[in-house]
């Protein structure tokens, strides 16, 4: 039962966002700006962890713009991190296929990115460039694929290029989760996990938290290579220290 009226308020949540979405596209003609986009994906993203029960704590200042690079664990992501602020997301076009998430990324301005083929890769890069010129928080998961949380895989640097490429901030960051009597690999969604069974044993889960830190903002790196070592190193040393987070006040996600 509890699992069943977790779903219909989940489904109410994206029912709410996509009908504001219509009305914010119908405003703009269907061409709704950028930052339009990310301030409703994070007012969504807000609404959909609350029907999740996934309350959001963070430590550190989120920043205001640049690139966010970060571990990757589960869809979960994105709502922590849009949560917390609005902000543009770099995705793989997988995504886009997902149900729920799909349609959410795709109205909140996400990028996608097929990093099998090169030229996919260099224009999603361009798109990164004019984000980050607008002074966009922008989101990038460098490991190219989610974990089980054991480890966080070497970083990717291709699409660090763009943001060095503009002398864009980058701000490491790390997210977890935790929730009582079951352990983080279980809000994983990682290897060969289907979506829709990994789907329903979250909404069976009656409190979660979602924990992000972020580290000091950086912008002087030698090239990308080096930017993806050093990045990956402050968020191995920021997810160690995650577990250390005070408990939040109460759900920062209600707002």
């Amino acid at each position: 039962m509890a699992q069943t009226l977790r779903a219909a308020s989940v489904a109410r949540a994206l029912a709410v966002n996509y009908l504001t979405f219509g009305m914010l596209s119908l405003r703009h003609g269907g061409r709704v700006p950028l930052r339009q986009r990310a301030l409703w994906m994070h007012r969504s993203c807000r609404r959909v962890a609350r029907a999740f029960q996934l309350e959001i704590a963070w430590e550190g200042t989120p920043p205001a713009a640049g690139l966010i690079t970060s571990n990757h664990l589960s869809y979960l992501d994105v709502l922590a991190f849009a949560s917390v602020m609005p902000c543009v997301f770099v995705s793989k076009a997988d995504v886009l296929h997902w149900p729920v998430f799909g349609m959410l990324a795709r109205f909140g301005g996400t990028l996608f990115v097929n990093r099998e083929r090169r030229t996919a890769v260099e224009s999603v890069s361009q798109q990164m460039e004019a984000v980050l010129a607008e002074g966009f928080p922008l989101v990038l998961f460098p490991e190219g694929t989610s974990t089980d949380g054991s480890e966080v895989l070497p970083y990717f640097p291709s699409l660090l290029e763009a943001a060095i490429r503009v002398c864009a901030p980058i701000t490491p960051a790390a997210v977890a989760y935790a929730s009582p009597g079951r352990t983080e690999s279980g809000f994983c969604y990682f290897g060969d996990v289907s979506f829709l069974p990994h789907l329903r044993s979250l909404l069976r889960v009656p409190r979660a938290e979602a924990r992000v830190r972020f580290g000091l903002t950086m912008q002087s790196f030698r090239d990308r290579k080096q930017a993806a070592r050093e990045l990956r190193e402050h968020t191995l040393a920021l997810r160690g220290a995650l577990p250390d987070l005070p408990p939040v006040e109460g759900p920062v996600s209600t707002a």
